[in-house]
């Protein structure tokens, strides 16, 4: 007979203690938590693992119960029966993931197995009925990872604007790790700060709006500007934060980390930060949570200037950037509809350039685009903030002007007929052309935007008919569209060389 196991209260054969002790050692070095409790759900055995998944102090497990060590529940109610004790015997073993919050810890996600302590092939004596065996992995990463990718791309598939995402990507970070605020600012072309969402910090968020990335401009600004992270322990004696940090601390912000977003280009699409209530440094589920929204944030930005991108060449001008007439006539659709529900008037003009195929002809096609970007620019300046001019043909455009009648029309055209008579140079000479404009207005003149820009069209020919630099308002009766008092500006001069 094999001389027994001293190590063993069970008497075991000494060859039997080997694998037994090199299944202690494994126990032991486990990073995961295993444990055994009892029927009442109190712990008669527990690893090192256990002990640091859960915060305990070495030893002090066993007599305890696990439940006890949590500020809530687990997410998964039969694991919360298991470990609770007193129920129904396990007859199979049970798995599940399922959220932890350990006292005075970050929450984490951990993969659940619970057997029964009787279904052991060990050569030792089995425990009383009753008894568990659980393991716990911690699964934050790929669990943080699986969970807001879910969510955040789902959002993306539904077309769910993209304040509205970024908002949720905040939400979901705040939800898994409380202490956290996040905040997502977009960075356009010129490097200024946009907030797209900050669902945690109310008005704070619009004043980076419009302020530009760099050195000095709190935490995201030096992180898009220098393309790299940025940590600030302290807001309170941090410069970065001077005339940014009020408010922050007002609300008990006191610590912030800012990250740039980029591109798979390298480019800097954004910043996303992360602000505390306590001076702190981060920490492994932080870490996994930045990874995470930068890859989901970089995904969100490209996706968005794509989609501007389409829209900029689907719905206008490549010449002058200017609304093309697929947006000029949804545009004036909506504002027939604001017109209706305000009962205001609206006006529709169209704009015919005078003499330019002989700048095209004399100079070629790209002195031909510069003028038609000058004039652009010129008829943009010419009109209201809420107006919209657009680029319909090769040398037509239009301008809808919402909230105007007869008079307003007529005076935002003649100021338009100035900005296309005055001279510029092309190609080191000195051009003059014009322009006609016949305007339409709503709803006497149509009730789509399709028959005001027709018969402000009919206006402009009118216009262009009498001597052209004019213009002319559509009349309803027969006969020509007539114009309006004093409209025909005395043309002394030639529109073009």
């Amino acid at each position: 007979m094999p001389a027994p196991c001293m190590h063993h209260p069970s008497g075991l054969a000494q060859e039997d203690c080997a694998p037994l002790r090199q299944l202690q050692r494994v126990v032991r070095a486990s990073d995961s938590a295993i444990f055994m409790i009892d029927a009442a759900g109190r712990v008669s055995y527990a690893n090192a693992g256990t002990e640091r998944m859960l915060g305990a102090p070495p030893g002090t497990l066993p007599g305890r119960r696990l439940l006890d060590l949590l500020a809530q529940p687990p997410s998964d109610e039969r694991l919360q029966e298991l470990l609770r004790g007193g129920g129904p015997p396990l007859q199979a073993g049970y798995r599940c993931d399922t959220l932890l919050q350990p006292r005075g810890r970050q929450p984490l996600w951990a993969c659940a197995v619970l057997n029964s302590a009787t279904d052991a092939t060990l050569a030792a004596p089995s425990p009383p009925p009753g008894h568990l065996i659980g393991v716990l992995t911690d699964i934050t990463a790929t669990k943080v990872q699986e969970v807001l990718q879910r969510k955040v791309l789902d959002a993306m598939v539904h077309d769910v604007p993209l304040p509205g995402v970024a908002a949720l990507l905040c939400r979901e970070i705040e939800r898994i790790a409380p202490d956290a605020t996040a905040v997502v600012l977009e960075v356009d072309d010129r490097q200024r700060l946009s907030c797209l969402a900050a669902p945690g910090l109310d008005e704070i968020t619009t004043r980076p709006d419009g302020q530009p990335a760099g050195p000095h401009a709190a935490g995201c600004g030096p992180a898009a500007w220098f393309s790299e992270a940025v940590a600030c322990s302290d807001i309170a004696t941090d410069p970065r934060w001077d005339g940014w940090r009020e408010p922050l601390l007002a609300r008990g912000l006191v610590a912030c980390w800012s990250y740039p977003i980029r591109g798979r280009d390298g480019c800097v699409l954004g910043a996303f930060a992360l602000y505390f209530r306590e001076h702190r440094t981060p920490d492994d589920l932080h870490r996994h949570l930045v990874d995470v929204s930068l890859h989901l944030c970089s995904l969100l930005l490209e996706r968005e200037r794509a989609q501007r991108r389409i829209h900029q060449l689907a719905y206008h001008d490549a010449v002058t950037g200017l609304p093309n007439r697929a947006c000029l006539l949804e545009h004036t659709e909506r504002m027939i509809q604001e017109a209706d529900r305000d009962g205001t008037p609206l006006a529709v003009a169209f704009i015919d350039l005078d003499r330019f195929k002989q700048v095209n002809d004399s100079l070629g096609h790209r002195a031909g685009d510069a003028l038609l970007r000058e004039l652009a620019n010129r008829f943009r300046a010419a009109s209201r903030t809420t107006d919209l001019v657009a680029r319909i043909g090769g040398d037509e455009f239009a301008a809808v002007l919402p909230r105007s009648g007869h008079h307003e029309a007529t005076a935002t055209a003649r100021r338009l007929l100035a900005a296309a008579e005055r001279p510029m140079r092309l190609q080191g000479a000195r051009w003059r052309t014009g322009a006609s404009i016949g305007i339409a207005l709503y709803p006497r003149d149509g009730r789509t935007a399709a028959a005001l820009l027709h018969h402000a069209d009919l206006a402009m020919y009118a216009a262009k008919q009498a001597g052209g630099q004019r213009l002319s308002v559509f009349h309803p009766s027969p006969g020509l569209p007539r114009d309006p008092p004093g409209a025909a500006p005395d043309v002394t001069e030639p529109r073009a060389r």
